[in-house]
């Protein structure tokens, strides 16, 4: 199904600039450093294998095409473009420990610092390395960072592991053989370590989807929607009392968990008009009215101001939402964990049913309501 979108779009740039020099450049530092290693040559493994060099153990864990989702400056933005995102764990396996520096928008490429993804050679120039590579071109996102990418040096101590992740265009070819290079700045040998990669084109995967009841964890805070109906909201105004809403609202419950050492604050913003992102409900046939009333009304049970969540406990609150008509039977609902310090939207797939609801019979007496 495709539903509303929830932001803007925007294409990954691929880091296409000056990339005939950064393949000639790799090419020159895979010869200089295969000049001072002529005997043993890079170390070349399956990407279901590891390889052990320079005290790090190195391999890639997962390979696949991914449409870039990241948060910049509180904002979700979703490229209308995919990628491949390449996965690689980095292992301490030596004594001492070792100071990792993503090379994450590298602007000089070079095959002893910055990762490179290229062809497998084939027919009678098979050997790895290949005198040249057809390379594929690497990708910088113009905001924010790709979920899972270390943005900041760290210290990997022994034993101890990291897991980055690195983008590429989608290779032009499939099915196709290729060669990931680990450069030797990641793992303190003296020349690249190669994985040769099976690519097969398929579908991209986009954000994922949620269902009701499932727990979605986000750096150690756990988000679930528990549930969603419809009904009409029970209403408490400050100076005229207890009331209800004229008509029928579509409720979506959820609960956040906090499973840190440290406390987390949880900012509902429900009568936040604009500025911060706010929960969305969409269909294929529409997207549906956030409700908001004045100051001076509240929604029974629903979380109003800024609330701590201590380390191991838990909140409970929900957002309402115009209700859906009756030829809707599938909704999304989409949630900001900026809500709680986290950089994510989180998605769920809502199963709806209309159905004519009893009204409550302080509506039935006068007709009015206390919005």
């Amino acid at each position: 199904m495709t539903f509303g979108s929830d932001n803007s779009a925007d294409r990954p740039m691929p880091r296409s600039s000056g990339l005939q020099w950064s393949t000639l450049c790799a090419a020159l530092a895979a010869t200089v450093l295969l000049a001072a290693c002529e005997e043993t040559g890079p170390t070349v493994v399956s990407a279901s294998e590891s390889a052990r060099v320079g005290g790090m153990e190195v391999s890639v864990t997962d390979h696949e095409l991914r449409v870039p989702e990241v948060s910049n400056d509180g904002r979700i933005h979703t490229y209308d473009e995919p990628v491949m995102a390449v996965t690689v764990s980095l292992t301490n396996r030596g004594k001492d420990a070792f100071r990792y520096s993503p090379p994450h928008g590298a602007n000089q490429l070079s095959e002893a610092t910055t990762p490179l993804l290229y062809f497998a050679p084939e027919g009678e120039q098979s050997t790895v390395p290949p005198a040249t590579k057809q390379t594929i071109a690497g990708v910088s996102l113009q905001k924010g960072h790709f979920q899972g990418q270390v943005t900041n040096p760290v210290t990997i101590a022994p034993g101890d592991s990291v897991e980055d992740v690195f983008l590429f265009e989608v290779p032009e070819r499939s099915p196709a053989e290729l060669i990931f290079s680990v450069p030797p700045a990641m793992h303190r040998g003296d020349l690249p370590v190669l994985i040769r990669m099976q690519f097969e084109s398929s579908e991209p995967t986009g954000p994922e989807v949620y269902s009701s009841g499932e727990a979605v964890e986000l750096d150690g805070v756990q988000f679930k929607v528990t549930g969603s109906e419809a009904d009409y909201l029970k209403l408490e105004h400050s100076s005229q009392g207890e009331g209800y809403s004229s008509d029928p609202a579509l409720v979506v419950n959820y609960s956040i968990t906090n499973n840190t050492d440290e406390p987390v604050t949880y900012r509902p913003g429900h009568r936040d008009v604009a500025g911060r992102r706010v929960a969305s409900v969409t269909s294929e046939q529409s997207t549906y009215a956030r409700l908001k009333f004045s100051g001076s009304t509240t929604v029974e049970g629903q979380i109003t101001e800024d609330t701590t969540i201590k380390p191991g406990e838990s909140v409970e609150d929900f957002s309402i939402f115009e209700r859906p008509g009756e030829s809707v039977s599938e909704l999304r609902f989409t949630f900001p964990a900026s809500r709680f310090g986290r950089d994510s939207l989180v998605r769920y797939d809502l199963s709806y049913e209309y159905q004519e609801l009893e009204v409550p019979e302080p509506l039935r007496d006068d007709g009015d309501d206390d919005e």
